[in-house]
């Protein structure tokens, strides 16, 4: 990941998987050159994709993690 985005450039992810985003929140912390964002201000605009929206009817949480990689 580090090597392919560009400086400034954003990494956004989303899943319903309990597990799943405890592995990516692990990951996430050894991160050191990457910084977390606010999830709610990095998604605010885009769409809700049909797997997204159709979890959140059947009342799973949605964990979203977003980072953006330093100058």
């Amino acid at each position: 990941m580090n090597r392919v985005l560009i400086p400034g450039g954003r990494l956004l992810v989303k899943t319903d998987h309990d597990d799943y985003a405890e592995v990516i929140s692990e990951v996430l912390r050894g991160a050191e050159d990457f910084v977390t964002l606010d999830p709610e201000e990095a998604f605010a605009g885009l769409p809700e994709t049909g797997f997204e929206h159709k979890y959140r009817h059947q009342g799973r949480s949605i964990y979203p993690f977003a980072l953006q990689k330093n100058d």
